[in-house]
């Protein structure tokens, strides 16, 4: 009888008690993972192979199997119809995909780019040649660039002003420190670069000693924060403010004549704070004078700020106002105040002493050569504001307030010249009835050339988050180049679009070249039919009708020059698509008229930059080898555009202070034209 194995939880089992234990706990929840087999038996027939049916899945096992697949199926089944929409609705761009790994494949893609961006670029510089030629032309281009989104564009209109710093838009307040014996306020601020630990350096006055009247100018470094009590954003403090540390002198006797007390030590009053072109810290302030009983001064603030110039990167600018500089004018009144400082095309230095009755002199020139250069009285547009409003004790006047700014009056990149580009200061219509100030604000717009005329004035500009019934006084005007500006660093190769100017120069002198070998030609068709006619003459006598014949021929070689003349001017005129005459086809057409009336031929005058109306552009053109000379129009210190951001100074019944920050296209809207 042959032997019987015996089953793994036999006792008889040679296996442990624990190897059964697991074994059947094994069994119990994880046998569906493996086929089901018969039963052991002692009567079962053992064999080398078993059936086919023990390696068959139970049942279970199988149904999850099926649910499994029909999952899968499903699955696949949805993406299928999502990827098919996403095809026949684009969502994929396989197209795009597509086209641009085949452009990247393409070697003429990258050339045909090029090429397109070149024209681009050529059709923008194009369009502002073209409206720079028409502001050349134009007796009044302010007309041109003006624009206006307020319905009523009335000259009694104001301008609303909302800070784009402040979420709420309103004006934020400004601390430097509470002192109830000398308030601080009429601030300044100026931004440092990018990278340093607070965004700007402010500046207040201060008044300690009221008996006396002695006034002090403290600064310290500042950056955002918020108010203790209602959590509004504000600029405060970040350190303990610091007293200016600048000379003080009693002014000489029989210098104050009117107001005899101000010959004692005034301190320092009314500090403008601006940068200069080259990036100089400048404050213009009050102080007793040296020529006079109160005049304006001029110092750099790194003389007298320590680590100043480091902070404002500033290493390669030298210092030039070291101390106290008093400012030139032709003729001093026994008080001055409020002066500021202002540049032209050139960046030569002037400085306005009044606003009303026009006086200006350039700052290099000394005393006994100082001219004022301002046009003669005030324009209408501006001398109408000042009105009496009936009252026996009330008085206004015309109150020169901040300092000056250059604008050009269209979107960065734009390329600033003389007939795009103004200059800005801020003026006060003051009110005063007794005791009673009250400020209307204006921004005057001159020329950016001296003598720097007036040529407009916006409305009363109107702060958000101010009371109008107190003393609002704006003290400065300052860009913020380093925390707001939206747009790239002006680049001259970049933007200056030189490569068209070269383009547009060749263009015209090969047209100058071209009429004057027309000319050329004709004056020497002129000269041969002169001389055969004298040959003929000495063999035959003058007939009226060879008279008759010598005449249409001048007259047809007139004609001849003049429609020369014309067809040249037109094409200079149809290749640079304007419709106004420019000053090089002019220059062209001139030539060629003088050369008419000359017997040997000249070459005709090629077009300088000089003749463009892209001054001063056009003007200072390096020669071949050097890089292109920097627009002089252009920094980023006392310059900008519509788009650019401008902080207003304020302050506050001469106890508090503030700072709105405002787009310049804000502040310049519905600007009123004087000449209108």
């Amino acid at each position: 009888m042959d032997d019987h194995p015996l089953p793994l939880n036999s006792p008889s089992s040679d296996s442990s008690g624990s190897d059964s234990l697991s074994s059947g706990y094994i069994t119990k929840y994880f046998g569906f993972l493996r086929p089901r087999r018969h039963p052991a038996q002692f009567n079962q027939p053992s064999g080398p192979c078993h059936s086919w049916l023990t390696w068959i899945p139970s049942l279970k096992f199988r149904r999850r199997l099926k649910r499994t697949i029909r999952l899968l199926s499903l699955v696949s089944i949805f993406f299928v119809v999502i990827f098919t929409l996403g095809l026949y609705w684009g969502w994929l761009g396989i197209d795009t995909v597509i086209t641009t790994v085949s452009a990247k494949d393409s070697p003429s893609s990258e050339s045909e780019q090029h090429v397109d961006l070149r024209s681009q670029e050529r059709a923008k510089f194009q369009a502002q040649l073209n409206l720079t030629r028409q502001l050349a032309a134009h007796e009044s281009p302010l007309s041109l660039l003006r624009y206006c989104s307020n319905s009523r564009n009335k000259p009694s209109s104001a301008n609303y002003l909302v800070s784009a710093a402040v979420d709420e838009g309103t004006l934020a307040r400004m601390d430097f420190g509470r002192s109830p014996k000398a308030p601080r306020y009429n601030p300044n601020i100026l931004p440092f670069p990018k990278g340093y630990k607070h965004p700007y350096i402010g500046f207040a006055r201060q008044s300690p000693q009221k008996l006396l009247f002695h006034h002090e100018i403290v600064w310290c470094e500042m950056d955002w924060a918020e108010s203790p009590v209602i959590g509004r954003k504000m600029l405060a403090c970040v350190e303990k403010e610091t007293l200016v540390n600048l000379d003080e002198w009693a002014t000489k006797a029989g210098l104050c004549k009117r107001h005899k007390y101000l010959a004692l030590k005034q301190g320092h009053t009314d500090p403008r704070v601006l940068f200069s072109p080259l990036g100089e810290p400048l404050m213009v302030v009050g102080t007793n004078g040296l020529s006079n009983c109160m005049n304006q001064f001029v110092i750099d603030l790194r003389a007298v700020i320590p680590g100043l110039n480091w902070k404002m990167k500033l290493h390669g600018v030298p210092i030039r106002f070291k101390e106290l500089t008093e400012l030139p004018r032709p003729q001093y009144n026994e008080v001055e105040k409020n002066w500021f400082l202002m540049w032209d095309e050139s960046n030569v230095e002037y400085v306005q002493h009044e606003t009303e009755q026009r006086s200006i002199s350039a700052v290099s020139l000394p005393p006994e050569k100082q001219v004022n250069i301002a046009t003669p009285g005030i324009q209408k547009c501006v001398s109408s504001l000042k009105k009496r409003l009936g009252r026996k004790q009330q008085a206004n006047d015309i109150h020169q307030a901040t300092n000056s700014l250059r604008v050009t009056l269209c979107d960065f990149p734009c390329i600033p010249t003389i007939h795009n580009t103004v200059i800005i200061e801020l003026m006060h219509m003051k009110y005063q009835n007794r005791l009673e100030l009250f400020y209307r604000r204006y921004a005057i717009v001159m020329n950016a050339t001296a003598p720097f005329d007036i040529i407009g004035r916006t409305g009363n500009l109107m702060y958000a988050g101010t009371d109008e019934n107190v003393m609002l006084y704006t003290v400065s005007i300052t860009w913020d180049h380093e925390h707001y500006q939206q747009h790239e660093d002006w680049n001259e190769t970049v933007h200056g679009g030189h490569w068209f100017f070269e383009e547009v120069e060749e263009r015209e002198r090969k047209m100058a070249h071209v009429m004057s070998e027309n000319t050329n030609g004709e004056d020497e068709d002129e000269t041969e039919t002169g001389e055969k006619r004298q040959r003929t003459l000495l063999h035959k006598r003058a007939t009226p009708a060879d008279d008759m014949d010598t005449s249409v021929a001048s007259q047809s070689v007139a004609n001849a020059l003049s429609i020369s003349a014309v067809t040249v001017s037109t094409l200079s005129t149809a290749s640079l698509s304007t419709s106004l005459a420019t000053s090089s086809a002019t220059v062209i057409t001139s030539s060629a008229s003088s050369q008419s009336s000359q017997s040997s031929a000249t070459p005709a005058p090629e077009s300088t930059a000089a003749d463009s109306p892209l001054q001063p552009l056009m003007a200072k053109r390096p020669t071949e080898g050097q890089s292109f000379t920097q627009n002089p129009l252009v920094n980023k210190y006392y310059h900008g555009w519509l788009d650019d951001m401008i902080m207003v100074n304020l302050g506050i019944n001469d106890e508090d202070a503030g700072v709105l920050h405002i787009r310049a296209r804000d502040m310049l809207e519905c600007i009123h034209v004087c000449n209108e």
